[in-house]
């Protein structure tokens, strides 16, 4: 279980440099509700999700709003190292969580080597950007419906669906509902009771099947 196996910003690394990793991550596991990094902490470290669930959220004056959801292997905390040395953000487990860390100043130096490494950071880098810019619109110009449209449609984009019963691979609180997709949570669970009347998705204990994915989609595209 080594950083380079799980994602693919370290390809084309050289044997040395895997080594380099390898002397010097660590993986670490957290409990459901456990902070990984919070608002203000240093940005030191990059860290892969190996298994469970991670949300990276921000407390403002009123409410949280959770900015991102992390499916498995996908990287995160090292933006901040880039933009000031500061994390913005906070990130939580949602679920029990393996992790594996490295220290950036090790992940730095094999970008300064190995133009192919750099690379892929960049462009990792710039998708993400991209993708803040696109949730930043929607959240702001959609309506109540389309939000939370597009909300249920990223987490299941994120965490799939169990393969027997179709309900979404991701338990998430009503109140984690609202605050991702950015209204109070009393909204939240009238317009999931709407969306149940109209046959586009049901509750199946705590957790969401999607019913009918393309009307879902069509709720999001409208806005």
């Amino acid at each position: 279980m080594h950083l380079f196996d799980y994602t693919g910003l370290f390809k084309g690394i050289t044997v040395p440099q895997r080594q380099l990793i390898m002397l010097s991550e660590t993986i670490c596991n957290y409990g459901k509700g456990e902070k990984i990094f919070s608002e203000g902490d240093k940005a030191s470290d990059i860290y892969c999700l190996v298994d469970g669930h991670v949300k990276l959220y921000k407390v403002g004056m009123d409410r949280v709003q959770i900015v991102r959801l992390f499916p498995r292997h996908e990287c995160f905390g090292y933006p901040a190292f880039f933009t000031g040395g500061v994390h913005k953000l906070t990130a939580m487990a949602m679920t029990e969580v393996t992790l594996i860390k490295a220290p950036m100043r090790v992940v730095r130096k094999i970008i300064s080597e190995n133009g192919k490494v750099g690379l892929n950071f960049t462009t990792a880098l710039t998708n993400r950007l991209a993708s803040i810019d696109d949730r930043v619109v929607s959240l702001t110009q959609k309506h109540v419906r389309g939000r939370l449209a597009e909300a249920l449609l990223l987490m299941m984009e994120t965490y799939g669906r169990d393969l027997n019963t179709g309900v979404m691979d991701c338990i998430m609180s009503r109140d984690d509902i609202a605050s991702f997709a950015n209204m109070t949570t009393a909204t939240a669970i009238r317009t999931l009771s709407v969306f149940c009347d109209e046959d586009v998705i049901e509750f199946v204990g705590k957790g969401i099947r999607i019913l009918n994915q393309s009307k879902l989609e069509k709720i999001s595209n409208m806005g």
